[in-house]
Formats: structure tokens, sequence, C-alpha cells
């Protein structure tokens, strides 16, 4: 009994996650990537789920989400039922997956908060697993921001500054911690069936201990029938090491029970050695990246004064929200480091345009209503300075 026991512990897991990867903007436009994503893809998963009692998926990003519920509601409803059983898992939790290198820090953590709000509400969901599947690079402090903002886990490709071991202990600048794993082979390592085998011996080389994340699936890949067939076939050829259909919480609960016995790293998740980062995207189409830093600082100022205006007059904008939401379509990781076609573009325009009209209009009038209701009941004048 006690050699069986043995042999269950060095038997290696491997956790092959299907899933879709959701640009909203990069080699095709917004609409594109709606009807590929939603359509194409997540239609077909819920087909799949409905045949097949062993298949799981998961979905990244509040903004796909938000458009399948406006757009399909019942397809929102099948997606909301799975995700309740758990054969869907909703990881990132972001609006929309964020650069992290080039937007301030206050935008990144309205990423989350929008987008975890949303899911939240919608499925009464708290999303664990932060699953940064394409951003180029990782800033020192996220290990802060993810914990205090409910994440357990990160998942990452791009950037690691060490191939070995894939799993770590990631400790940001203030000394918060986070249990971290960098896919090796990117998240297409399970997408082709055909070469199961191949990569898990390159995976294993790199795993920290016998389980082991094999993400399945791409950007524009449609989810594959014959997945649950071919995971049977290798449990019936290999003894040693078995593979489950899953999602990445299974994985990193797993993963948690070896965390005291893995490597600290800290700093940038920032290294083109391992992984490509494309670091020279910092001075790409370089009036998206003044644009947002101007709009983040005016949308900062104008949340700022509103506030002070709502203390007085107990109106505060509703505005203030969508803005935000405008800041997060031009923080996401393909549209401010202009890593795109150029008809991505027009959306980051409009949304550029809606900003400064709505802001630009608003702040003065939050600014004279401040200056109205401070002085209602003094009978001389004020000079107000506004910094």
């Amino acid at each position: 009994m006690g050699k069986g026991k043995k042999s269950r512990i060095k038997r290696d897991i491997i956790y092959l996650t299907p899933h879709t990867h959701y640009d909203a903007v990069w080699i095709f436009t917004k609409e594109d990537y709606f009807y590929i994503n939603i359509d194409l893809i997540l239609k077909k998963v819920v087909d799949l789920l409905e045949k097949d009692k062993n298949y799981r998926f998961l979905i990244e990003q509040a903004y796909l989400l938000e458009e399948v519920e406006r757009r399909y509601p019942e397809l929102f409803k099948k997606i909301r039922k799975y995700v309740k059983s758990g054969k869907i898992e909703l990881v990132d939790g972001e609006y929309l997956m964020a650069d992290t290198m080039l937007p301030q820090e206050e935008t990144l953590i309205r990423e989350i908060l929008i987008g975890k709000e949303y899911i939240k509400e919608k499925f009464g969901v708290n999303v664990e697993v932060m699953w940064q599947a394409d951003s180029f690079g990782l800033n020192s402090q996220l290990p802060q921001i993810y914990r205090k903002a409910g994440y357990k886990y990160v998942a990452f490709r791009r950037g690691s500054p060490e191939k070995k071991p894939s799993e770590f202990i990631w400790e940001g600048l203030d000394g918060t911690k986070i249990l971290a794993h960098w896919m090796p082979l990117g998240y297409r390592a399970g997408l082709d069936l055909r070469k199961l085998e191949e990569n898990y011996l390159k995976l294993k080389k790199l795993a920290a201990t016998n389980h082991i994340l094999m993400p399945s699936g791409s950007g524009v890949t449609m989810p594959q029938e014959e997945t649950s067939e071919v995971v049977s076939e290798w449990n019936k050829k290999h003894k040693k090491v078995k593979i489950k259909i899953a999602t990445p919480i299974e994985f990193f609960k797993n993963l948690n029970k070896f965390a005291k016995k893995l490597p600290v790293r800290k700093g940038e998740m920032y290294c083109s050695k391992y992984s490509e980062i494309f670091s020279d995207c910092c001075s790409t189409r370089i009036w998206l990246k003044q644009n947002l830093r101007k709009y983040e600082s005016k949308i900062l100022t104008f949340e700022r004064f509103s506030t002070i205006n709502y203390l007085l007059t107990n109106n505060y904008p509703e505005e203030l929200k969508d803005c935000w939401k405008k800041i997060g379509f031009l923080a996401f990781h393909d549209v401010v480091p202009g890593t795109g076609m150029d008809a991505c573009y027009k959306e980051a325009l409009d949304y550029i345009d809606f900003l400064r009209t709505r802001i630009d209009y608003l702040l003065p009038r939050a600014l004279e209503s401040i200056a109205e209701n401070d002085s209602d009941e003094e009978d001389w004048g004020d000079i107000i300075v506004f910094n």
C-alpha cells in the first residue's frame, strides 16, 4: 500500500487547458475579433460542453463577456451555467488585458476593478488566477497589486529572466509574494494534439514539480472536438503520466502544496532571453502613448474634483465609468504598444476623441460647481485656485 502511494506521488499530471486568447484588436479589427471569439469559438465551446462531460474551458477578459451579454443573452446564460458548475473558469479578471509596463499604475488597478466588479456581479465569482497570457513583460510591483486585488496566482507567457523552474514565488518591491507560473512554450503548448508527447518532455525538464500546465489554445483557433478522445487514448498508453482536461485553478491548487520549496524571484519579468517581449514597442506609434498618459492624468484630476463636488452637491458624473473603460481599451496590450495593424487604431482615435470631448467639457463644470457651492453662505468674494 505504501508502495502504491509513493508511485502516485511521483506520477506526472498534465493539466491540458483549452482556452482562447482574446485580442480586442491586433491583426484584425475589433468586430472581426468579436465574430471569431463569440460566433465561432464560444458558441462551439458551449456545444462541446453540452456534449462532452469531460471538456473544460477558460475565458479571459470582461470586455469580451460584456459583449456576449449584449449580443447573445442566451449564450451568456449558458456560459454562466458552466462557470457555476466549474466547467468554465474565468481568469485574468481584467476589463481588458492591459500592457503592464506603459500605463500608469492607477490604470492597471482600474482594469482589474472594472473587470472584477462585472464578473462578481454577473457570475458571483472572485477571479483568483491572473492569466497574463500576452502582456509584454510584467512590472515589479504587480505582486502587491495582484494580491491586494484578490488574486492568489499568476500565469504569464513573456519575460521570464530564468528558464528553470517554470514555477516560483514572485516577490514585489514591498515584499508581497504571489505563486507564479511562466509558460515556457507559450499558451499554445498543447494546441497541436499530435505533439503532446514532445511538448510534455520539454515542459517536464523545466517544471518544479510533477504538476505540469499545458495551455491548449490560441487567438483564432476553434476548440477541438477530439480533445477528450486524444486524452483518453494517452491515458490508456501512459501509466506514469496522466493527462486531464482542466482549468488553471486545479493546477495552481496542487502546485500550492509545494510553495514552500519553490525559489523566490524578485524584480521585473521583462527579459527577452527565453521569450519575446517586443521591447522596442515602447516607441512605436508614440501618439498612442502620449494620449494615454494625457487622459490618464486628466481623468484622475476630473475624478478627484468630482469627488469634492459630490461632497458639496451629492451629484457624481455617471460618465466617469465610461471614461475609465475607454482608458482601459487604450491600455490594452496591443493598443498602447502600437503592435497592431493600422485599421485597428481607428477605434483608439474614436476613444481619444470621446475622452477629449467628455473630460474637457465636464472638468471645468465640476470646478465651477465647487466654486459656486462653496460660497453659498458667504457675503464676500472668493479667490479659488485649483491645482
